[in-house]
């Protein structure tokens, strides 16, 4: 994605909305604890919490997974979609900020040099 962008001199915001950028952070905060606890103690959840010499608590999503009348895999909460709202507001205010344009453009400066130094047969 990164050479694409840097090929076709776009920045990320012309490619990815507000709202698939809120959505994506929404999903790593919803998730991470969980992930993280797979990844240290090998338990993928599937079996009971501790039985392989894990923690013994099982972490949960945050925003998911709760379960509910009729819901088989639980659905997003309520309070999920208040954080995603509060997220979205953030991610807006956050691109339309100097410091996140010029970040920006350093970034994809940095790329265009390096695809150009790639397409040379450089260091990669």
């Amino acid at each position: 994605m990164v050479i694409m962008l840097a090929k076709n001199k776009k920045n990320m915001a012309s490619i990815m909305t507000v709202s698939d950028e809120a959505y994506a952070l929404l999903v790593l905060e919803n998730s991470w604890d969980v992930w993280t606890q797979n990844y240290t103690t090998g338990d993928t959840g599937n079996e009971i919490a501790g039985s392989d010499g894990g923690s013994g608590v099982l972490v949960k999503c945050l925003y998911t997974n709760h379960g509910g009348v009729g819901k088989r895999y639980g659905g997003w909460e309520t309070k999920g979609y208040a954080r995603f709202n509060t997220i979205y507001d953030q991610v807006e205010h956050l691109r339309e900020s100097a410091n996140s344009i010029a970040l920006e453009s350093m970034f994809m400066n940095m790329q265009k040099k390096d695809t150009n130094v790639t397409k040379m047969g450089g260091k990669k």
